[in-house]
């Protein structure tokens, strides 16, 4: 065994209800923070995408994608989504 290779970490968030169309994505050399089903995610930071999303996101689904070339390992997590209204209580569940 040579010895390690690095890994490549991306972050692709789908357009709500979509498998195919990719609203942002990210590319880094260390691993994003742990994304979950039922998490919300705030678009309004992500340039063009408040123009395209009216109200916040909530996980639906994650799948990886993991690959091995010369170069590196890389290691893909395609985030899907659904529109949820960007009010408090979408953020707090009722008791």
């Amino acid at each position: 065994m040579s010895g390690f290779k690095p890994v490549q970490y991306y972050l692709e968030i789908y357009e709500p209800g979509s498998g195919h169309d990719v609203l942002v994505s990210f590319d880094g050399q260390t691993p994003f923070g742990a994304i979950h089903t039922g998490d919300i995610l705030n678009p309004r930071c992500w340039e063009g995408a408040s123009d395209l999303v009216k109200g916040a996101l909530e996980v639906v689904r994650i799948e990886h994608m993991v690959w091995d070339v010369k170069s590196h390992i890389g290691h893909k997590t395609c985030v899907f989504t659904k529109v949820i209204p960007d009010t408090a209580e979408s953020r707090i569940p009722a008791i």
